[in-house]
């Protein structure tokens, strides 16, 4: 009896990986096949177009030996979907004296959020502390949480607070002095 083992170096995929190609097949010559939801750009390799497949699994892909005394086996792996982490906030600049911002909209919830510098005082749900950022311009990342992560990043300015200090050279004036002028301003 033809030894029908085979496998593939992973049980799930995600639509946009490379193409998995069968591996450690015992019994070379065989034919691959599995459920209409899985589209093989070859037969004899196993090698499945995950693109066009359809999102889901665990689908059995099935291997039929060709020798004299044939047999099969299958082997199940699933396709995930690419996830989308498209997010936004309200407004692209803050001031450090406003209101947090979290995110006005973010596609696939249940990600993290983190930004690059550590200057931006960000959490994981994407709420900006702007009273402890320090002044300037931050990229904020979001990666989505599922098996398929992708990346997405929004850049965000936060306005240091102008300093409305002045002063006048005193504080006292008689109506017929010079006209003050603000100083120190």
């Amino acid at each position: 009896v033809d030894d029908p083992f085979f496998d593939y170096p992973q049980v799930a995929y995600c639509q946009g990986d490379a193409d998995p190609i069968a591996t450690n097949i015992a019994t070379a010559g065989g034919t691959f096949s599995g459920p209409t939801q899985v589209v093989f750009l070859n037969t004899s390799t196993g090698l499945i177009d995950l693109d066009a497949s359809t999102v889901g699994g665990p689908y059995a892909i099935k291997y039929v030996t060709t020798g004299p005394c044939p047999d099969s086996t299958t082997f199940n792996i699933t396709i995930n979907p690419i996830e989308n982490p498209s997010f936004g906030y309200g407004a692209s600049s803050y001031c450090t004296n406003g209101a947090d911002p979290s995110p006005s909209f973010i596609t696939e919830p249940g990600g993290s959020f983190s930004e690059i510098t550590g200057d931006l005082n960000v959490n994981g749900s994407g709420t900006i502390n702007v009273s402890s950022s320090t002044p300037g311009t931050y990229w904020v990342v979001y990666t989505t949480g599922g098996p398929c992560p992708e990346i997405d990043s929004v850049q965000v300015t936060i306005n240091g607070v102008d300093d409305p200090f002045f002063d006048y050279p005193q504080v006292a004036y008689c109506q017929g002095d010079a006209d003050p002028i603000a100083t120190n301003i």
